[in-house]
């Protein structure tokens, strides 16, 4: 498969064209030259299809991206978890009489947990 970059260079190199032409079956000396006209149209339909394409592909992209940062985040979560997890299987926790505290009790070591 290709590289991003390079697609993206091709492509991004077709967006000048795309501009041109644009301001081009706008002005009124082509739109008389009907040959022309015609022939700059059609270009401009097929870069059209490319520009919408080049548009997809970018948010694709980006939203490749932001899955990897979201793996990323919730492979973060999951360590946290684990540790957590870990902890809490070697703990008592026990709550406070009167309170809505807890008490975590981790070795000869007394820990406050609020709303445990």
């Amino acid at each position: 498969m290709a590289d991003n970059s390079t697609i993206l260079e091709k492509l991004d190199g077709l967006v000048a064209r795309f501009e041109e032409i644009s301001t081009l079956i706008t002005d009124p000396a082509v739109i008389a030259d009907q040959k022309r006209y015609v022939k700059l149209t059609k270009e401009y339909k097929e870069l059209d299809d490319l520009m919408k394409a080049r548009k997809e592909y970018i948010q694709l992209l980006g939203n490749i991206e932001e899955a990897k940062n979201i793996q990323h985040v919730l492979g973060q979560c999951q360590c946290v978890f684990t540790v957590f997890r870990e902890v809490y299987r070697v703990c008592e926790v026990r709550p406070i009489a009167g309170s809505k505290s807890h008490l975590m009790i981790f070795g000869s070591r007394f820990y406050g947990v609020d709303n445990f």
